[in-house]
C-alpha cells in the first residue's frame, strides 16, 4: 500500500486540529487509538478476504475506506468488522484500567464503546447502513435494497437530529446535536454519491 493511497482533505485536516485544540491530551490520544482500532477491524478483513483499499481519505466525519465493489456477504462482514474491533479494543482496554494500568484505559473503553455503538447506526455513511444495505442484498432486489436504506437512513438522520437538538437544550450537551446534523447534512446533500 503505497502513500498514494492515503489522503487528507482540508476539511479532514480541519476536523483533526480543533480535536486537537478542544480536547485534552488524554482525551485526544484515546480518540486516535479508538478510531485507529476500528479502522483497522476494517482493513484486517479486507486483507483476509483479498481486498485491497483504493484510498483512505481522512473527512470531516472521520475517516472513509474505498475498496472495490464486494459480494454482498463480504461486504457486511467488512462493515461489521470496525465496530467488533471497537467492542475488543473497550473489553481490553476496560481490562487494563480495572487492574491498575490508569485511568487512560477508562477514557479509551468508553471512546471506543461509543464509536463502535455509533457506528452502527443504519445511517449513511456509517457501518450500520453498510451493514444493513449489505444484508438486504443478499435477499432483495439491489433497487429495493438502495430505497429502503435511503429512506431508513433519511428518517433516522432527521430523527437523530431533532432528538439530539432537544437534548442540547435541556442539557446544554452539545456535541451529540453536531454529529447528529453532521449525518443529516450528508444523507440530504451527498446521498447522490453513494
Amino acid at each position: 500500500m503505497g502513500l498514494s493511497v492515503f489522503s487528507v482533505t482540508p476539511a479532514g485536516l480541519l476536523f483533526v486540529c480543533v480535536l486537537c485544540l478542544a480536547a485534552e491530551d488524554t482525551l485526544f490520544s484515546a480518540l486516535l487509538l479508538a478510531a485507529a482500532v476500528h479502522e483497522l477491524g476494517h482493513l484486517a478483513v479486507m486483507a483476509a478476504a483479498g481486498y485491497r483499499p483504493e484510498r483512505i481519505t481522512l473527512e470531516w466525519m472521520g475517516v472513509s475506506i474505498t475498496c472495490g465493489l464486494m459480494p454482498p456477504g463480504r461486504e457486511l462482514v467488512t462493515a461489521l468488522a470496525g465496530p467488533s474491533a471497537s467492542f475488543l479494543l473497550a473489553a481490553v482496554a476496560e481490562g487494563l484500567a480495572r487492574a491498575g494500568a490508569g485511568p487512560f484505559w477508562y477514557t479509551a473503553a468508553g471512546l471506543s464503546t461509543v464509536l463502535g455503538l455509533f457506528n452502527l447506526l443504519p445511517v449513511w455513511p456509517l457501518d450500520g447502513e453498510r451493514a444493513l444495505r449489505a444484508g438486504l442484498l443478499l435477499r432483495a432486489e439491489p433497487e429495493r435494497a438502495f430505497a429502503l436504506c435511503r429512506i431508513l437512513s433519511g428518517a433516522l438522520s432527521v430523527g437523530l437530529t431533532a432528538l439530539a437538538a432537544g437534548l442540547w437544550a435541556r442539557t446544554g450537551i452539545w456535541w451529540p446535536a453536531g454529529a447528529a446534523l453532521i449525518l443529516l447534512v450528508r444523507n440530504l446533500f451527498l446521498s447522490r454519491d453513494r
